[in-house]
This record gives structure tokens, C-alpha cells and sequence, in this order.
């Protein structure tokens, strides 16, 4: 199975995709957002997670922990409208706590499978700094496919991001206050 690195990229097949997150030591929110090519969501309707649970005609979903497996976002690429550049995979702890971090959650792993093809696994480093809130991967246009980014994994220490006021980059270095369960804006940073 391939082995996704930080910073890395993996071309993925045709198909949809469906990441899934493992950690282990504590609970993780899982989210998506779809971005445009500017950088910024189109509305407040490109937040996928468990209270808004689809996005464009279900073209990218929030599925639960169940007995078929850990909590997950599904995605068809090729039901995306062209203005969706990417989608950003975010985990997060829980908001209502402020000590609840990543310094007590281990092994976190995002699994990306398609029907046929090897899943292919990304683990962030060990995030032991207070981190709240993490970019997990990206999913992003290359062309007429698309790939699957590990993004330099680096957390916040709020548990989510206003990314509608502020690149990814400048929340990652002073994050603004959010709460994951009210709808935001986000503006996570490009591929390169």
C-alpha cells in the first residue's frame, strides 16, 4: 500500500475516493472543504462535517463512525463543478474543550481507497505543541485528473480556523478563535 509522505503528492485514479481517520488516544472531528482556485470557499455551503453533512448534490460527503468503518469523507471528483479546485480534509478536537489537544491523540492516519486500486495512507508527524485543528490532505485538480496531497502537516491551537479572514498559513502561525460547529470561511493554502 502506498505510503503518502509530508508534502507529497499521488495521482488517483478515476472513482470516487473516501478518506478515513484513525486515531488512536483521543476523538478527532473530521471536516472537508471545498476551495476554488482563488483560494477561499465559494460559500458556507463548502464546509462539509457531521451537522452539514454533504455538499454539491452529495458530490462530497460526511459518513460516521460505523460498523463499516472510522469516521469518513466520500468524495466523486467527477461531480464536482469546475469552480471546486480542491478539497481540504481538516481534523479537530473537540471545540467545548480547550484541553483537549493532539499532544493525547497517537497515530493519526487518513486512508484514501478507491474501488480497485491500493488505499494509500498518510500520518501526519507527531503533533505535540497544544495543536487543536490539522490539515489532514488535499485532493486537488492536476490537470484533467486529480492528485492527493499530504500537506506539511502543521495544527492550531484553536479548534478551528477562520479561513474566510485569513490564509491557512496565517491561521496556522496566530489562529483567530472559531467554533467547528457553527458554519465558517476558509481559505486553505495551495498546492504547489
Amino acid at each position: 500500500m502506498p505510503e503518502l509522505s509530508k508534502g507529497g503528492n499521488i495521482a488517483m485514479g478515476p472513482g470516487p475516493v473516501v478518506a478515513e481517520l484513525h486515531a488512536v488516544g483521543g476523538t478527532v472531528d473530521l471536516s472537508a472543504l471545498l476551495v476554488a482556485a482563488d483560494g477561499k470557499v465559494r460559500s458556507d455551503d463548502d464546509l462539509v462535517f457531521y451537522n452539514q453533512p454533504s455538499a454539491e448534490s452529495d458530490a462530497v460527503r460526511h459518513v460516521a463512525a460505523d460498523a463499516a468503518g472510522g469516521e469518513r469523507i466520500e468524495v466523486d471528483p467527477a461531480a464536482l463543478p469546475a469552480d471546486v479546485d480542491r478539497v481540504v480534509l481538516v481534523g479537530s478536537c473537540d471545540p467545548d474543550d480547550a484541553s483537549r489537544t493532539f499532544r493525547e491523540v497517537k497515530d493519526v492516519l487518513i486512508r484514501a481507497s478507491q474501488p480497485g486500486a491500493d488505499p494509500v495512507h498518510f500520518r501526519p508527524p507527531a503533533l505535540t505543541d497544544g495543536e487543536r485543528a490539522v490539515l489532514l490532505v488535499e485532493l486537488y485538480r492536476r490537470g484533467e485528473g486529480w492528485k492527493l496531497r499530504g500537506p506539511s502537516a502543521r495544527g492550531t491551537r484553536t479548534a478551528w480556523p477562520g479561513w474566510r479572514r485569513t490564509s491557512a498559513s496565517t491561521w496556522l502561525r496566530r489562529s483567530p478563535s472559531r467554533n467547528p460547529r457553527k458554519r465558517c470561511r476558509c481559505r486553505p493554502p495551495r498546492p504547489r
